[in-house]
């Protein structure tokens, strides 16, 4: 995006909300500021994609406006709109499905059948055997991978939205961005 789209951002969001968002600022220099920011989250979107977003950001929280953050979010769950479908419970039911048809000394097999997050919450708890051997109604069992599961979920949400340099892997790169104005 470019900041020119950014401003038509800006200007919506003032049409839609009045009062409530101040655009442009009282001086020059906080209107920039404010541009900036915004610019700093979604100058890696395309603009299509960003003017959706903020339309489905406002019709979600019609009585504020969105934040930088939210429409960026938003946009990650247009794009990738498998990752909000899967819910923990969805994600469970997948797992106790697997355990049904495969039983315990197939598990190689029910793995495969898992997606990738469902597997990587269940080694979260102690893998796949520790779950087929249970009692179906082992609620610690099931608390216990339902927030394994949106732990993991919301770490790939953040992941997706921080530009590269920002990942905990690389705080050298993430200095470096900051130097140079990416962050």
């Amino acid at each position: 995006m470019t900041k020119s789209e950014i401003i038509k951002i800006l200007t919506f969001l003032k049409g839609c909300y009045g009062h409530k968002f101040k655009y442009p600022r009282d001086s020059t220099i906080k209107t920039a500021d404010l541009e900036e920011k915004w610019f700093s989250f979604l100058h890696n979107f395309n603009s299509v994609e960003a003017r959706i977003a903020v339309k489905r950001a406002c019709l979600q929280k019609p009585e504020w406006p969105p934040t930088p953050a939210e429409v960026a979010s938003e946009i990650f769950r247009l794009l990738n709109p498998r990752a909000e479908n899967l819910s923990g419970l969805k994600a469970w039911q997948l797992v106790l499905s697997a355990i049904n048809r495969y039983g315990t000394y197939q598990a190689g097999e029910a793995l495969r059948s898992l997606p990738d997050q469902v597997c990587e919450a269940l080694d979260n708890i102690g893998g796949f055997d520790r779950v087929a051997l249970s009692n179906n109604q082992d609620s610690y069992l099931y608390h216990r991978f339902l927030k394994a599961y949106e732990e993991l979920s919301d770490k790939k949400l953040q992941a997706a939205l921080l530009p590269a340099a920002c990942e905990a892997d690389n705080p050298a790169g993430y200095l470096a961005a900051i130097e140079e104005g990416d962050v």
